[in-house]
């Protein structure tokens, strides 16, 4: 039988031409960021999240509900998988993992590491942190049966990866300096079918708590996606720097923060 796609933040070969522009925007780095390479692998990062997600999955009162994914680690766009999720391009069955996705038939987030290496690279580990909550957000949106426009749904994964990584802050490792991180690797990855980089990382802010306007529900997601937003820092990812050039500083957890199903108005 025919499923759908699986759900991804940057899907396909496409997507590891996508990410390539990221070193397009290496100039805010040692603003966001700071400098020197971290010392934390990619590896160690995708085990370190994966870990904080399911342990997050158990304290959420509505998650623990629900089955956890299973999270497959280090495979390779090309990997096959017969049986679980296929995609049709062009009347062709596609069967290759294809990109950093979410599964819904086999309950599975798969982590193809080549194409999150540019994130990586470019703004630390906690970009791997932001990638899987994100395919975790698709994961909720499958448990809840969440449906909707693509673009609303991707803007909301992202706004539910926010969520994600503001529980228990502390315990992943997320400090204060990596908030303005995890909103560029967002905005890096901004296309017109998932959401414009400003969308992107503003709907991260949204979820980590740091605005009054938006939850993670779909109808704030649509205000977000026709820019209909109020708050003066949405529409530009210079408004993570003051005008002196100084890091505008965002903690973690945000004074709006919910849970995650808490979130959704779950």
């Amino acid at each position: 039988m025919i499923v759908p796609s699986p759900l991804a933040f940057c899907y396909g070969r496409g997507c590891l031409q996508h990410l390539g522009r990221v070193a397009a925007l290496t100039f805010l780095l040692p603003v966001l960021c700071g400098t020197g390479k971290a010392a934390e692998t990619m590896d160690q990062a995708v085990g370190r999240f994966s870990t904080h997600l399911l342990l997050l999955w158990q304290k959420d009162p509505e998650l623990s509900k629900v089955d956890p994914p299973q999270i497959i680690a280090n495979v390779s766009a090309d990997t096959k998988v017969f049986g679980g999720c296929v995609d049709v391009v062009a009347n062709q069955v596609r069967i290759e993992v294809g990109g950093t996705s979410y599964c819904p038939a086999t309950n599975t987030i798969f982590v193809v590491v080549d194409q999150l290496r540019p994130l990586y690279e470019a703004f630390g580990p906690v970009a791997i942190g932001y990638a899987l909550a994100h395919e975790y957000g698709h994961y909720i949106q499958a448990k809840f049966q969440i449906k909707g426009d693509t673009k609303l749904l991707e803007l909301q994964a992202d706004c539910l990866a926010g969520a994600i990584l503001g529980q228990n802050s502390e315990a992943a490792g997320i400090r204060q300096a990596d908030v303005a991180a995890i909103a560029q690797s967002a905005y890096a990855v901004g296309d017109p079918t998932h959401g414009t980089g400003d969308q992107r990382s503003f709907a991260v802010y949204s979820g980590l708590g740091q605005s009054a306007e938006l939850s993670c529900r779909l109808p704030d997601m649509a205000k977000l996606a026709n820019n209909q937003v109020r708050d003066p820092r949405f529409g530009s990812i210079r408004s993570l720097r003051s005008g002196g050039g100084v890091p505008v500083t965002y903690a973690p957890r945000g004074p709006h923060l919910r849970t995650i199903s808490g979130s959704l108005g779950l």
